[in-house]
């Protein structure tokens, strides 16, 4: 629900230079491997070798440059041809060559949790980790927790993008699955001069908090889900494909809890607070912090589930 400035995103591929550069060397070679093999023929063929054209830029190319690249791959083979069950098997190929599981495991854990990361981009609901059934050889089955993510570009359209950076948002599984290919108005990454307010917002109804307070019906409370006009062809919207609101009417139990906060922790007390434990409330920002039990900040609300919902509502509350 908030973009993420490409500084802050250049800054966690810098650090993480020595592993990209090695996923870099092995893709390439991957590649070459698949061109030498000489099983491949026409359209798949050139795919491939374009694909290595830009092997050494895949990985970390902004989204002005994958837009470059995305014309070139539609002309060898389009996005609608691509998706299609005959060529599931060059599908698949591709993105096995380009190590998209096993970045899944090994890389994007470490690399979005730097970014700042941990919940859904989407719905700020769920943790962006699904849980896979695993088999090992002469072993009991087992479970892991991998990163998920959903494909700006999909994968299924355009797999040459399914391990560029820049085109993977993460997501928790049922965004992931309801999103699909639809497109929806939002871009993650963006030019730090260009962000601003993403206009998505909860908006408490302050008529139903004085009802609550009067009967302690937290079924009385209610707000809405704002978000910004759509605009443009076949664009949805996120209650349409998320079901944001539906999502959030299920939790008035938070909201009831940050109105009660909000009557406890008046400004009067958090100076006591902060007079009487300074070692513990040490800034303005740890106190609403720990008061509301999740991040504060909008730069943050993507680290922690609910964190947006429990910033606009403490906001309007008065509580932060």
């Amino acid at each position: 629900m908030r973009t993420i400035p490409f500084s802050k995103v250049d800054r966690e591929i810098k650090k993480h230079d020595q592993a990209i550069q090695k996923y870099k060397a092995d893709l390439k070679q991957k590649l070459q491997l698949l061109v030498n093999k000489g099983s491949l023929k026409g359209p798949d063929i050139m795919y491939v070798k374009e694909l290595l054209k830009v092997a050494n830029n895949i990985i970390t190319a902004k989204p002005a440059t994958l837009a470059t690249y995305e014309k070139k791959f539609r002309r060898i083979i389009s996005p609608e041809t691509m998706k299609t069950k005959a060529k599931q098997k060059f599908r698949t190929l591709l993105i096995n060559t380009l190590g998209y599981s096993e970045r899944r495991k090994d890389f994007y854990p470490h690399y979005f949790k730097d970014i700042g990361i941990g919940a859904c981009i989407y719905c700020n609901s769920m943790l962006t980790v699904t849980v896979e059934k695993i088999i090992r050889k002469k072993r009991k089955t087992g479970a892991q927790a991998r990163f998920q993510v959903d494909h700006y570009l999909p994968k299924s359209e355009y797999p040459c993008f399914s391990i560029s950076l820049y085109n993977l948002y993460p997501t928790c599984a049922s965004c992931n699955n309801s999103k699909g290919s639809h497109k929806v108005q939002f871009q993650l990454y963006a030019e730090d001069a260009r962000i601003k307010n993403s206009g998505f917002y909860f908006e408490l109804n302050m008529v139903s908090v004085g009802v609550y307070l009067l009967y302690r019906d937290s079924g009385l409370i209610d707000f809405e889900f704002i978000e910004p006009k759509i605009a443009g062809k076949n664009v949805k919207s996120f209650n349409e494909v998320f079901a944001v609101e539906g999502i959030y009417k299920t939790q008035k139990g938070i909201a009831e809890e940050l109105i009660l906060k909000a009557e406890v922790y008046t400004p009067a007390y958090k100076k006591l607070l902060a007079g009487s434990f300074p070692k513990i409330f040490t800034s303005a920002s740890i106190t609403d912090r720990l008061i509301i039990g999740n991040y504060t900040s909008e730069s943050d609300l993507h680290k922690r589930p609910m964190a947006k919902f429990m910033i606009d509502i403490a906001i309007q509350l008065g509580l932060i």
